[in-house]
């Protein structure tokens, strides 16, 4: 079967392993890369190369019409997922979003998941699980059974969910156990090796064991230490 051509938004670390999981997943032909940093235009990223400026995107469709779809390259940025909201609300307009799946993960048949969501190796999606759009959930992590995953999560390395739900927006950072029927809610930041033993409601920073909570406004994440964002393994 002749394999779709797919583009990457992004030029960063985060591109470079979504670059790996499309190739593994052996299902889309990568046609290129692309990026709002004008310095990139032309030079390769793992062997492909970064086509044209973001604001090109129009211009290289018409040029190429059997371009349907993408994948969005782009991760967390200081604690936040709301620039990556920012542009797949754009490009889910002109390109249709697609599922990096990676072959070496477990996936319940009885789940459902939508669009735009990366799931790497050796990853556990439970049996009657709900992974909503644009979600990111890395090696080694596990959602148990019967849990919604909203769009836009991220959830990193040796993490594992044995709540009931995760909103919108929402960071889980490596190592964070959350406990039994526990739910985390919108635009949440959970810091590594995090126990959540009780419901989070939104934008809240959260961390250690007891969980201490913190209400995240517009300061708060530039106050937060280089230590903590290292625990959140994925960056611009």
């Amino acid at each position: 079967m002749k394999k779709k051509k797919i583009i990457i938004f992004g030029t960063g670390e985060h591109a470079k392993i979504c670059i790996d999981n499309i190739e593994e997943q052996n299902k889309y032909k990568i046609f290129g890369l692309v990026t709002n940093k004008k310095d990139k235009v032309n030079k390769l990223v793992n062997g492909y190369k970064v086509l044209c400026l973001d604001i090109d995107l129009k211009k290289l469709i018409s040029e190429n019409r059997d371009i349907k779809n993408y994948f969005l390259g782009v991760g967390s940025s200081y604690g936040s997922m709301q620039k990556r909201f920012n542009l797949y609300t754009k490009i889910n307009k002109i390109l249709n979003p697609v599922n990096i799946i990676h072959p070496l993960s477990s996936i319940s048949k009885y789940s459902k998941i939508g669009k735009g969501n990366l799931i790497e190796a050796y990853t556990k999606i439970g049996t009657n699980t709900v992974i909503g759009n644009h979600c990111y959930i890395c090696s080694f992590s596990c959602v148990n059974h019967d849990q919604h995953i909203g769009d836009n999560v991220l959830i990193a390395s040796h993490v594992g969910l044995a709540g009931t739900t995760i909103g919108s927006g929402t960071i889980i950072s490596n190592g964070v156990i959350v406990g039994f029927k526990k739910k985390i809610r919108k635009n949440c930041l959970i810091a590594g090796n995090s126990f959540i033993n009780r419901n989070i409601p939104d934008n809240h920073l959260v961390t250690g064991n007891p969980p201490k909570l913190s209400k995240i406004n517009k300061n708060i994440l530039k106050m937060l230490s280089e230590t903590l964002l290292e625990s959140i393994s994925i960056n611009k």
